[in-house]
């Protein structure tokens, strides 16, 4: 297996940055324009959230493996 969290960690990292800087009312606006929202996507963002701040302090890694 190998380590690949810094193959993906900056771009993950930077997509959830994008959806926190704004408020709740404007990322409302921003889902609903650009993704028509239901709640699987914002279930989807919740779990960015929290897989962006687990990659930053070193709770979670990504692997790759041929055997998983």
């Amino acid at each position: 297996m190998e380590d690949v969290t810094e193959k993906y960690s900056n771009m993950i990292q930077s997509f959830e940055c994008d959806f926190s800087l704004l408020d709740i009312k404007q990322r409302s606006k921003v889902i609903t324009k650009k993704f028509q929202v239901d709640q699987r996507l914002i279930k989807d963002i919740e779990l960015l959230k929290e897989l962006s701040f687990g990659l930053r302090y070193g709770k979670i890694k990504i692997v790759q493996g041929n055997n998983l």
